[in-house]
């Protein structure tokens, strides 16, 4: 887990949350990356903001992502594996942001939920043929 800091303000970077774009344009300003769990920095001074986007959408998002990478995109239409992509866990794409980010960080982070964004149509396949 990264994110990047510009004095005492910090981006929370979480996968399938727009963070390639956003690490991008701070990495631009002048922003620098750390490890959450290697800080250069103590973590009790910053205030932390981080994106988040639905996440069902999210999660299906990223197994998608994973499938392209390992070339086994042709996965997607087979009935029986869309109902085990629905709760399956592979890369960081994938996982819950409790399971990436230390409770304590979550708890202060002002988050922001990004609710314009293209549907998901792997997502609105999983969850029909799931329901």
């Amino acid at each position: 887990m990264h994110f990047y800091t510009n004095g005492k303000l910090a981006y929370l970077k979480i996968p399938k949350n727009a963070c390639m774009s956003w690490a991008h344009a701070l990495g631009n300003l002048g922003w620098q990356e750390q490890d959450l769990y290697i800080p250069r920095q103590p973590l009790d001074d910053l205030v932390f903001f981080g994106l988040l986007r639905e996440p069902d959408q999210r999660h299906t998002q990223g197994l998608v992502q994973y499938l392209k990478n390992e070339k086994l995109e042709h996965l997607l239409t087979d009935d029986f594996f869309q109902r085990i992509l629905v709760s399956a866990v592979f890369d960081e794409h994938t996982y819950n942001i409790h399971s990436m980010v230390p409770s304590d960080i979550i708890k202060r982070t002002h988050w922001f939920v990004m609710d314009h964004q293209i549907m998901n149509s792997w997502y609105e396949i999983f969850r029909n043929n799931t329901m």
